[in-house]
């Protein structure tokens, strides 16, 4: 996780070092999104697991990264299982929705 965390970080200054303004604004959004405010910093990890584990299909560094955070905001580790159990079984609820509703799958 640590190399993987090293290589975003440099790949960020580079991006943020193009001076693209879409990048920066980007990243103010992204910024601002963690930020603890009307949800507090543990529910905003959990949501964070709950969206990786989703809607990328599982991105592993991600969800690892927003486990890690979760813990350290203090969640307790028995409710990580039932985050990722939700949105597993969210996705499965999604896609049957879609093929209820069409008939197919593409």
């Amino acid at each position: 996780m640590e190399d993987f965390d090293k290589y975003r970080a440099e790949m960020n200054e580079k991006l943020l070092g193009s001076g693209h303004l879409g990048i920066k604004r980007f990243f103010a959004l992204d910024t601002q999104a963690y930020e603890a405010g009307a949800l507090d910093k543990k529910t905003i990890e959990l949501i964070g697991i709950a969206l990786d584990a989703s809607c990328t299909h599982m991105y592993a560094p991600g969800v690892r990264r927003h486990i890690q955070r979760a813990l350290k905001a203090g969640a307790k580790a028995y409710v990580l299982g039932p985050t990722v159990l939700r949105t597993s079984t969210a996705g499965t609820a999604a896609a049957a929705l879609l093929l209820g509703r069409t008939g197919r799958w593409s």
